[in-house]
């Protein structure tokens, strides 16, 4: 059974919220995995954007992670839609997709990260958006393999 200062440091370490919005689930995972592991957020994920936008009125993200290629919208209109909400218009995001075309938004908090790339390479991009420093991660050769992603 959890005590009270158990539950109060449990509400500290997770004090940040990432919104993950991927539709490819083996990608998805590895991202929450290695979020998880590196930050001590709260990550939260959609696979449409649908769902990200009720996830968006119940929560505060701190940060969005958006593939560009969604089932029923694209992440430039996802993040159009949710920077249009009252309190979200400065939630930095990056934008994560194999063919991201140009963005027209002018946004220093956006970034850009084409398919593939390295898992550190995202961190140090998640961490640098939520004011984190990255931590030193050491990965075993077998996860070291897993890290590149693949595009859809």
């Amino acid at each position: 059974m959890e005590t009270e200062e158990q539950s109060l440091q449990s509400e500290q370490k997770l004090e940040k919220t990432v919104l993950l919005v991927e539709d490819n689930r083996p990608i998805a995972s590895l991202l929450v995995a290695a979020i998880s592991r590196a930050t001590t957020c709260q990550i939260l994920h959609a696979v449409d954007g649908f769902t990200a936008l009720q996830m968006v009125t119940r929560t505060e993200p701190h940060l969005l992670v958006l593939d560009y290629q969604l089932p029923d919208t694209n992440g430039v209109d996802l993040y159009k839609q949710i920077h249009e909400m009252k309190e979200q218009e400065s939630i930095p995001t990056i934008f994560i997709s194999s063919d991201l075309p140009p963005l027209s938004i002018k946004n220093s908090n956006i970034v850009r990260m084409n398919k593939p790339f390295t898992i550190r390479a995202f961190l140090v991009k998640v961490n640098a958006l939520l004011s984190n420093p990255i931590p030193e991660l050491h990965f075993a050769a077998s996860e070291q393999e897993k890290l590149p992603l693949l595009p859809k």
